[in-house]
């Protein structure tokens, strides 16, 4: 069975290498040492993260959460409420007039 290679030439089995000066001037690049110094910082952090939060597994939540009081419900009357309303309201409607909005 023959088989047709598209795209040119037989690949080379060479490859063309980087002088030792280059790569060592491309090595030497500030943006490329401030990325490694930051990903090995982070990395860092995120280990030490770990292996705090691994060596204390006998509280899971953590041992210092505060747990939130609950709000008391707040209950009103029928008459309170209506009260409440109307005023807020009458808020609404003088707040409008003094905008200009009366029609």
């Amino acid at each position: 069975m023959q088989v047709a290679r598209l795209g040119g030439a037989p690949k080379r089995s060479w490859r063309l290498r980087l002088a030792p000066k280059l790569r060592l001037i491309r090595a030497a690049s500030p943006l490329r040492l401030w990325t490694k110094l930051k990903n090995a910082y982070v990395n860092m952090m995120l280990r030490l993260a770990h292996n705090s939060g691994s060596s204390n597994i006998t509280n899971v939540f953590g041992a210092k959460r505060v747990p939130k009081a609950r709000d008391a419900r707040i209950t009103y009357s029928n008459s309170e409420f209506e009260n409440r309303l109307i005023f807020e309201i009458y808020k609404s409607m003088v707040a409008s007039y003094e905008l200009g909005y009366n029609k």
